[in-house]
């Protein structure tokens, strides 16, 4: 990240770089995105996720781990 340009001290900037730098598509970026800020809640701010709500999340990772497994196989 830091030969782009990318600091990877936060979170934001690492969603900015699988966006700007590795064009990942916007719906997969919102989604992670939303996920990340609903997981910080859950952790320090003890905010509940329903059983959809994290089922969802198992789904998404499901089809977005091999899409991001494959983009970064491809640059080794």
């Amino acid at each position: 990240m830091e030969l782009k340009g990318y600091k990877p001290y936060s979170h934001e900037a690492q969603i900015a770089f699988l966006r700007d730098v590795h064009k990942f598509p916007e719906h997969f970026v919102s989604t992670f995105d939303r996920l990340r800020i609903l997981r910080n809640k859950c952790l320090y701010g003890a905010a509940r996720v329903s059983a959809e709500t994290c089922l969802e999340a198992l789904s998404f990772a499901v089809s977005f781990l091999p899409e991001f497994k494959k983009k970064f196989d491809a640059q080794a």
